[in-house]
């Protein structure tokens, strides 16, 4: 599964259908809610939402997204409110209420703990106000949200109700610029098209060959890991990257129960085996189990406790053989290495199905 479509085609392909679609500048600009996507740049105080280009904050030019403690910290009410979200300040106890559809959120200034729904997380460094406004870690913003992430390390962050494609250089050397000086590039005018020219009778040509449907249709996770050097998206193990930075890659907090991704075919199919490239595999074993299911609830266990052989970079095979199976899902429990035992790093996953499938 390819990633073709641009990160700067998200925010304004949709203007590329409308006539007279005009771009304005940052500080003539209203902020819009309900947003489907975000872009902001680290030390600037201008933000693209959706097809807009907004000021974080008009009365103060120096709120921005920063970096503390080797960390990415943002403002969480501007963005909150992008995405619909309600933000509720309460002075006495210095804590913030975040409400978004079924999700709320609370946490307090200068604490590291935070829970979403009742349930409890920490961020790396504290919520705290900056510049009269309280700015949190860019994970703990996300996460409480809901949203995807893409982090350059030029400072570019976009945080997106759905899952990032890849970016391209030039893409997002563009967007850089515009956040920079706050002005959206301007769309093409478009070209007249040319009257049809007059076309011989077709002749009949045979009836094409079906394509292929993908092998995997769609990739989910428990979790991933947003760092400040990168987002290891369960996606990146369909993208056809070999390279260590493109991997999916999570740390369980109990061993029990692992991390787990998972993949929808889409539709039942016989699949014969899997191949899976680890993180580091020539020099570490990973432990893992791998599952099935027809309906993507009740799980059959085809392998546990399995591990990669330890001294192979790429792809080993794992057999799975069963037919009529829709999600099949590698439950990770982490590897050998010292360094970092808690983590399952996947780079890259190919299924082989079965030839009556």
């Amino acid at each position: 599964m390819k990633k073709s479509i641009s990160v700067i085609t998200i925010l304004v392909m949709v203007l590329s259908m409308l006539s007279g679609a005009v771009f304005v500048s940052a500080e003539e600009a209203t902020p819009t809610t309900g947003a489907e996507v975000m872009a902001l740049l680290i030390g600037s105080s201008n933000a693209i939402i959706d097809d807009t280009m907004a000021m974080i904050d008009p009365d103060n030019e120096n709120v921005t997204p920063i970096i503390v403690e080797d960390r990415t910290l943002v403002p969480l009410r501007f963005i909150s409110e992008s995405f619909g979200a309600e933000v509720a300040w309460d002075g006495e106890t210095r804590s913030i209420t975040l409400t978004l559809d079924d999700i709320e959120v609370k946490m307090a200034i200068d604490s590291n703990e935070y829970y979403i729904n009742g349930e409890l997380n920490e961020m790396d460094v504290p919520a705290q106000i900056i510049e009269e406004r309280t700015l949190i870690p860019l994970r703990a913003m996300v996460e409480s949200l809901g949203k995807n992430v893409f982090w350059d390390s030029r400072g570019l962050i976009i945080i997106s109700t759905d899952v990032m494609p890849e970016a391209d250089e030039d893409d997002l050397a563009a967007m850089i610029e515009a956040i920079s000086t706050g002005v959206m590039p301007e769309l093409p005018e478009p070209s007249e098209e040319p009257e049809p020219s007059e076309s011989p009778e077709p002749s009949e040509s045979p009836e094409p060959s079906e394509s292929p449907e993908p092998a995997v249709i769609t990739v989910t996770a428990s979790k991933y890991e947003i760092a400040d050097h990168g987002t290891y998206l369960p996606e990146n193990t369909l993208d056809g990257d070999m390279s260590d930075g493109s991997s999916w890659r999570a740390e369980y907090e109990d061993e029990s129960d692992g991390e787990w991704i998972m993949f929808d075919l889409g539709e039942v199919r016989d699949v014969a085996s899997i191949d899976i490239a680890f993180f580091k595999g020539a020099e570490r074993k990973y432990k893992f189990d791998i599952l099935v299911s027809v309906d993507g609830k009740e799980f059959t266990a085809v392998s546990t406790g399995i591990t990669n052989s330890g001294n192979i970079d790429g792809m080993e095979t794992y057999e799975i053989d069963e037919e009529g199976i829709r999600f099949i899902k590698i439950v990770g429990y982490g590897n050998d290495s010292p360094g970092a035992p808690k983590w399952t790093n996947i780079i890259e996953v190919e299924l082989l199905f079965s030839s009556q499938s």
